[in-house]
């Protein structure tokens, strides 16, 4: 829907975004919950299909799409190379045969690498449930603020710091690629598919739910292990405390959403999910969902 005509209060429920739970399993002292989620964008490519460059400025990335369909490019994302590793601050959808401007934050501090350049980027992984959901809160804060929907730097490296120390990794230059390397599962780890009909999944630990929706079960299968990867290392180190109920997920449909300004050059109608105890953010395009994560507790 065009950013004219978005009501001024919303939430998902509003919106007619519904879910479905179509599995669950149990995870030591965590569950997850596979759901279907719609309406939702199945047209959308995947990052697979964007080609991620320099621009000379840390904050900012460069993505081209080469491909004949708009394509999703997730917040939390890290790519790992280039002049440094990167993690993508806002879900876009980046236009069929457009090159966009990704705003990103640095996850790498030591490291400025003058002699790698254009086409040296990978994607490593994706930022743990427990980093998404603080920096979720920190935009958050700064939304309300400042009205800007962006993470502050000096934050993001303390954060990943921290990360790092309570894992045990070792990186001499504060790489988050470091870690996701270090604490990936052996391969020979049987893995948790999703079911058919899952376009979305939630986790519950610790009395805590982290809930993301992707457009379709095909980008869901791209995402998901290192989402459960994540998932694993927090009930293995976990408290075992209260475990979130299903509420959470009616917590996150009934939370106002907060319009957000575009990011140049993309498409869709970017929100942020502002709550007591649901936070995150929201992509929809052409009406449907695009992207949603949501932290709960």
């Amino acid at each position: 829907m065009p950013a004219a005509a978005r009501p001024l209060a919303s939430t998902l429920e509003s919106l007619g975004v519904t879910f479905r739970v179509v599995g669950e399993q149990t995870l030591g002292d965590g569950r997850v919950v596979w759901l279907d989620v719609g309406p939702a964008a199945a047209q959308l490519g995947g990052a697979i299909d964007l080609a991620i460059e320099e621009t000379g400025t840390v904050a900012r990335l460069l993505a081209k799409n080469k491909s004949a369909r708009p394509v999703l490019l997730p917040s939390d994302l890290v790519v790992g190379g280039g002049k440094q590793t990167r993690t993508v601050e806002r879900t876009i959808v980046v236009p069929a045969g457009a090159e966009v401007g990704v705003p990103v934050r640095c996850v790498e501090k030591h490291r400025w690498d003058p002699g790698r350049g254009a086409g040296d980027f990978r994607v490593e992984g994706t930022l743990s449930s427990v980093t998404r959901a603080s920096f979720a809160k920190q935009k958050q804060v700064a939304l309300d603020a400042y009205g800007a929907y962006a993470l502050d730097q000096q934050s993001v490296w303390s954060e990943v710091r921290d990360e790092i120390t309570r894992s045990g990794v070792t990186s001499t230059t504060e790489s988050y690629a470091d870690f996701l390397r270090a604490t990936r599962p052996p391969p020979a780890r049987v893995a948790i598919d999703p079911p058919a009909g899952a376009n979305a999944i939630a986790l519950f630990v610790d009395g805590t739910a982290w809930i993301e929706a992707l457009p379709s079960e095909a980008l869901l299968r791209s995402q998901a292990p290192s989402m459960l990867d994540d998932f694993r290392r927090r009930v293995n180190e976990s408290a075992r405390g209260r475990v979130a109920g299903v509420e959470a997920i009616d917590d996150a449909w009934r939370t106002e959403l907060v319009a957000l300004d575009a990011v140049e050059g993309t498409i869709g109608d970017a929100y942020a999910v502002r709550g007591v105890r649901a936070v995150g953010s929201a992509l929809f395009f052409d009406g449907q969902l695009a992207h949603l994560a949501v932290a709960v507790g």
